[in-house]
C-alpha cells in the first residue's frame, strides 16, 4: 500500500518524543527477543543522538533487534565490552553525523562494512579487539577529521604512510601492540598532543619526529629504543615523558639542548625516565 506523505504536525509530533542520551550498560544481558524488540521500540521512537550499549556480551544476531540502521541522528555510539564481529551496520544519515564510536573488547573481524564510511568521526576506540585490528588501520586512514584514535591491545604490526594523512589528530594511543617503527610521515600530524606507543617493539623513531611541535605527553616505555633523532630536541612543548624499559644511553647535549625551552628541566625528566640520574652540565 501507498503511504502518504509526512504532514509538518506528524514530524513535530515525533520529535516531542525525542531523547538526546539513553544508556543500557549490562541492562540487556540474558533478555528475550520481545524484551529486546520492545527496548528498541523505545530507541526508535526516542532517535536518540548519544546511544550506550556497552557490556552486554550482545552478538550480531541480537544487535539486529535493536535495529539501529533506522537512527537518524546519532552521534555517539558506545558498544564496548560485546560479543559483536562486525560494526553494527548505520543508516546513511548516521554515517553522516556519527562522531564518536567506543567499541573496545568485541570480535570484530572489519570485512565488508567498511570504517571509511564514517566520514565525519572524530574519536574511535578499537581497544582490546580480541581479533586484532590490523586490516582496520587502512580503513582507519580515511578518516580525515579523526581527532583521537585508541587502539590498544590489537595486534597492529606497522602504520601505513598515510598514517600521517590523518591532519586532525590529536590524540593516538597504540601501547600493547607489535609495532617496530613509526611510519616517516608522523611528522606530519601537527596537531598531535599526546602519542602513547608503550609496550610494543620500535627500536628507533623517525629523524621527523621532532617536526611534532604540539606533542606535550609522550609514552614509549618498554621497547627496544636505543637512540632518538637529533630532531627529538625540538619537541618544545613536551611536558611528559617516560621512556624508561628501553635501550637508551645518556643523551648527547647536542640532543638534549637544541630547542628546548627548559632544557635543564626537560633533560632532568628524561634522565629521571631512562632511570639516569646524573644531570648533564650547563650549556
Amino acid at each position: 500500500a501507498r503511504t502518504h506523505a509526512r504532514t509538518p504536525m506528524e514530524e513535530e509530533d515525533d520529535r516531542r518524543h525525542w531523547v538526546d542520551v539513553m544508556r543500557f550498560p549490562r541492562q540487556l544481558r540474558r533478555r528475550s527477543a520481545w524484551k529486546l524488540r520492545n527496548i528498541w521500540d523505545s530507541i526508535n521512537t526516542a532517535q536518540p543522538i548519544e546511544l550506550d550499549m556497552s557490556q552486554n556480551d550482545l552478538e550480531d544476531n541480537q544487535m539486529e533487534y535493536f535495529f539501529i540502521t533506522y537512527l537518524v541522528r546519532l552521534q555517539s555510539l558506545n558498544i564496548s565490552f560485546n560479543s559483536l564481529r562486525n560494526i553494527p551496520e548505520l543508516s546513511s544519515a548516521a554515517r553522516q553525523t556519527l562522531l564518536t564510536l567506543k567499541a573496545p573488547r568485541n570480535y570484530f573481524q572489519f570485512g565488508s562494512r567498511d570504517l571509511s564510511s564514517l566520514i565525519n568521526l572524530r574519536e574511535l576506540d578499537l581497544s582490546e579487539n580480541i581479533m586484532g585490528c590490523q586490516v582496520a588501520v587502512q580503513q582507519v586512514c580515511e578518516l580525515r577529521h579523526l581527532q583521537t584514535l585508541r587502539m590498544g591491545h590489537a595486534s597492529i604490526t606497522a602504520l601505513p604512510e598515510v598514517f600521517g594523512e590523518l591532519a586532525k589528530l590529536e590524540r593516538v594511543e597504540l601501547p600493547v601492540n607489535e609495532l617496530t617503527k613509526l611510519p616517516d610521515s608522523i611528522g606530519n600530524l601537527a596537531q598531535l598532543q599526546v602519542l602513547n606507543v608503550a609496550n610494543n617493539r620500535l627500536t628507533c623513531l623517525p629523524d621527523t619526529f621532532g617536526q611534532l611541535h604540539s606533542l606535550q605527553k609522550f609514552y614509549a616505555a618498554s621497547n627496544a629504543i636505543s637512540e632518538l633523532p637529533e630532531s627529538f630536541g625540538y619537541l618544545t612543548s613536551l611536558t611528559e615523558l617516560t621512556l624508561n624499559d628501553n635501550s637508551l644511553p645518556l643523551p648527547s647535549p647536542e640532543v638534549a639542548t637544541k630547542g628546548w625551552s627548559q632544557p635543564h628541566r626537560q633533560v632532568q625528566v628524561w634522565l629521571e625516565a631512562v632511570q639516569h640520574k646524573t644531570q648533564l652540565p650547563p650549556k
